[in-house]
């Protein structure tokens, strides 16, 4: 074998550099567009970014750690904590774990400075949510500044107010652009509050690790489906006269629970049995529930949401893909 030469041994690094730069760029490229909105060092966001990363595993197996974190800024007016601790750096993470789950967010909060110190402070009862999450939204809504929620193994970063990243089974997803997205089904006469409820149930099942699908249909009857649930008949009722719970326990039986525009569910369990020469695009790699999906969308007209066991939302219109949540858990299209 020729030894390289170190002209091309040099024209070989500046490559691998550009290309190990372009990855990182797309990796990171949400944090310096915080970083340039909030003005602060990117590094310092790398440092709490790495935190979270780390974090999530400090928890022993089935037990919680709850963290809420706030980034300090001019507008910041919060309390002073009853529990008072020595101010630490945010690398020093046991300090987190020996806290337990007290410092969630609902009450009281780890906030961090610009050089990375931590502290913890008391929220004001009249900036206090229902829950932590909504408490630390509300928090870096009303002082326009950063928050960090951490739940067991997901974390949800605000910014502002609005939820900018979310991280998912190891992975830094994007917030559900889907909302936006499903606004333009509206005009195609599927009422955009009925899709939202059943995106948020989807994303309920997702978190959960579970999957199925929802089938919208502009008819009051089945088409090109059948039961799946032997010795059993579904009686069409109103979707809001039944717990959430139960409509999650219906997804999760094999086949699709299928919903008129009116928000009446038609049936549960059901296969979905388009025409085989229905118009539609498959996708390459995908599995026979989404390709189902995508064939019943384009014979009947009907949105379709699949839930990915592994994580990812897929809706499905006209007989193709219209929208993907999480899809970095899934691979880009």
């Amino acid at each position: 074998m020729m030894p390289i030469s170190s002209d091309a041994h040099t024209e070989y690094m500046e490559a691998f550099a550009r290309v190990f730069a372009r990855q990182i760029l797309r990796k990171y490229q949400w944090l310096l567009e915080l970083a340039k909105r909030h003005r602060i060092q990117v590094t310092l966001l790398q440092s709490i970014v790495d935190f979270l990363d780390e974090i999530v595993h400090l928890r022993k197996e089935g037990s919680r750690l709850d963290v809420g974190l706030v980034l300090e800024n001019k507008q910041l007016k919060l309390e002073r904590s009853p529990i008072e601790v020595k101010s630490f750096h945010i690398h020093d993470k046991s300090k987190f774990s020996n806290l337990r789950n007290i410092v969630s967010g609902s009450f009281l909060c780890y906030v961090v400075d610009d050089k990375g110190i931590v502290t913890i402070r008391k929220v004001p009862l009249t900036d206090v949510r229902e829950t932590a999450t909504l408490t630390l939204q509300n928090i870096s809504r009303k002082y326009e500044t950063i928050t960090f929620c951490i739940r067991m193994s997901n974390i949800e970063i605000y910014d502002s107010g609005e939820l900018v990243r979310i991280y998912k089974r190891g992975i830094w997803t994007r917030p559900n652009f889907v909302r936006e997205r499903i606004r333009d089904l509206d005009s195609k006469g599927f009422p955009f509050d009925l899709l939202e409820s059943v995106m948020k149930l989807c994303i309920k099942l997702s978190e959960k690790g579970n999957g199925g699908v929802f089938a919208i249909v502009k008819n009051n009857r089945l088409s090109y489906c059948s039961s799946m649930i032997r010795g059993s008949t579904f009686r069409k009722c109103k979707s809001y006269q039944i717990p959430e719970s139960q409509i999650m326990e219906f997804a999760s039986l094999d086949g699709a629970v299928v919903m008129n525009i009116q928000s009446e569910i038609l049936g549960i369990g059901q296969k979905l049995e388009p025409p085989p020469s229905t118009n539609y695009r498959r996708e390459a790699g995908r599995g026979t529930r989404h390709n189902s999906a995508a064939m019943y969308s384009g014979a009947v007209d009907s949105v379709v949401f699949v839930v990915s066991e592994d994580g990812p939302i897929s809706l499905y219109f006209g007989g193709d893909l219209f929208a993907r949540c999480f899809e970095e858990l899934f691979g880009s299209r």
